[in-house]
């Protein structure tokens, strides 16, 4: 996540009536699950712009069906979801240093789990 996508989003939520600096716990933790809700959404939109995401569907092999247009309308959904999640980092008040600091120690913690059985993720 980067610094630009934050700010740029912050602003735009304080445009839409959204101060998320003065908002009450309560009313955070009502906006971050209308958040999430929105997040699943535009996620489900992808999904279904997601080009072979139904195996068993013979539309992606006919002539006129157009790949390239359903992968651009897959990336927009994407976005869209962005959008959303990153209203609720901002919500959660993660700083662009808190979400690498967090993201690096998870990624970490991913990888020994795939080395190390004790942690019990290891591929068989």
């Amino acid at each position: 996540m980067n610094q630009f996508i934050l700010d740029s989003q912050k602003e735009f939520q304080k445009r839409m009536g959204h101060d998320l600096d003065n908002m009450t716990l309560q009313e955070k933790a009502t906006y971050i699950k209308t958040m999430m809700l929105w997040t699943i959404d535009e996620l489900s939109e992808a999904l279904h712009e997601l080009p072979y995401a139904k195996e068993w569907s013979s539309k992606y092999e006919k002539e006129d069906y157009d790949l390239e247009k359903q992968q651009q309308l897959f990336k927009e959904e994407i976005i869209d979801a962005l959008h959303f999640f990153t209203n609720i980092l901002i919500a959660a008040q993660m700083t662009e240093e808190e979400i690498l600091k967090l993201y690096k120690e998870k990624n970490r913690l991913n990888y020994r789990r795939q080395e190390d059985p004790k942690l019990g993720y290891v591929r068989g």
